[in-house]
């Protein structure tokens, strides 16, 4: 006589219930249903693992663009593109060449003889007298020369002389005495300085240039100098940190120059650089998969159970604000589907 186990027993009132009760069959199905597709998510993550390498294929030419040139030997190209199909999971890509170029209306093109514009306005005369000159000019555009044709011929600029009369003489001016300049020096005698030009009016047409000097000096605050004792600036801004974690150094800067020593007063006593630690917390490590453990035991001898494997993300471990490992810890799979029997 065969006994019956307590979970057999469980199974067969199960039995009857669904029968018997039909929102019970609704509840069954749902979790079915939800059972599946945890199966089917744990079988694409597996099977993304192990995804074979797809090597990249070209499609076809595409048309060919319009000829750069309409003679003279243009070119036109057409283009391909590495997606029939794409490199995929770490697959080759396409060899060869993406655009192909080729030669076309390669005929010669006619020969244009360049032809002149007409001539410009006339500049204006560059002297007033003594006997200037103006100038015009005209361009090879009308046409431009072009496929071996042959260039204008002849000058592009006509110059004439203009204004040829004499210019009468006229002898330089001095200008007025300007501003006198600061004095070099607050003691000790120092010197100023002012100066005049021969602008009023300039030589010109052979006249007599300016007599004299065109800048005058003197002595001024010609006193003895005191002694001036150097005195430090303010400290200037901080450096950056030598480091950004781990204990790096900054440092700032003063100068003797407040006022600088003068005259055979003292120097500035210590120093002119100052240095601090900074950033002395720790280096942020980011966190790293170790490998994947074992297969867990399955959860069920028959009938449908689960088991999963893990890994810890201590590979380093992630430290003083490092990012934590992206991915799942733990993958889980359907295992021990085969039914089981009844004793």
């Amino acid at each position: 006589m065969s006994s019956v186990s307590p979970e057999n027993e469980g199974l067969k009132k199960g039995e009857v219930n669904f029968k018997a009760n039909g929102q019970t069959q609704r509840i069954v199905s749902i979790v079915l249903g939800v059972l599946l597709t945890l199966a089917v998510t744990a079988f694409i993550t597996i099977l993304a693992i192990h995804l074979k390498a797809v090597d990249g294929g070209w499609s076809s030419w595409g048309e060919w663009s319009t000829c750069s040139l309409t003679c003279g030997s243009g070119g036109k190209s057409r283009e391909r593109s590495c997606t029939n199909p794409s490199p995929q999971y770490g697959g080759a890509d396409c060899s060869g060449e993406s655009e192909e170029t080729v030669p076309c209306n390669t005929q010669g093109c006619p020969a244009v003889d360049g032809g002149w514009s007409s001539w410009g306005e006339w500049s204006t005369c560059s002297l007033t007298c003594g006997s200037g000159g103006k100038s015009r000019e005209r361009s090879c555009t009308n046409p431009s020369p072009q496929n071996g044709g042959t260039d204008c011929s002849g000058e592009s600029e006509e110059t004439v002389p203009c204004n040829i009369q004499g210019c009468p003489a006229v002898d330089g001016g001095w200008s007025s005495w300007g501003e006198w300049s600061t004095c070099s020096l607050t003691c000790g005698s120092g010197g100023k300085s002012r100066e005049r030009s021969c602008t009023n009016p300039s030589p010109k047409y052979g006249g007599a240039d300016c007599s004299g000097e065109s800048e005058e000096t003197v002595p001024c605050n010609i006193q003895g100098c005191p002694a001036v004792d150097g005195g430090w600036s303010s400290w200037g801004e901080w450096s950056t940190c030598s480091l950004t974690c781990g204990s790096g150094g900054k440092s700032r800067e003063r100068s003797c120059t407040n006022p600088s020593p003068q005259y055979g007063g003292a120097d500035c006593s210590e120093e002119s650089e100052e240095t601090v630690p900074c950033n002395t917390q720790g280096c942020p490590v980011n966190g790293g998969w170790g490998p994947w453990g074992p297969w867990s035991t399955c959860s069920r001898p028959c009938g449908g159970g689960n088991k999963h494997i893990s890994r810890s993300c201590n590979n380093p471990s992630p430290q003083n604000g490092g990012t934590d490992c992206g991915g799942p810890a733990r993958v889980w799979m359907i295992c021990n589907r085969q039914a089981c029997t009844r004793k």
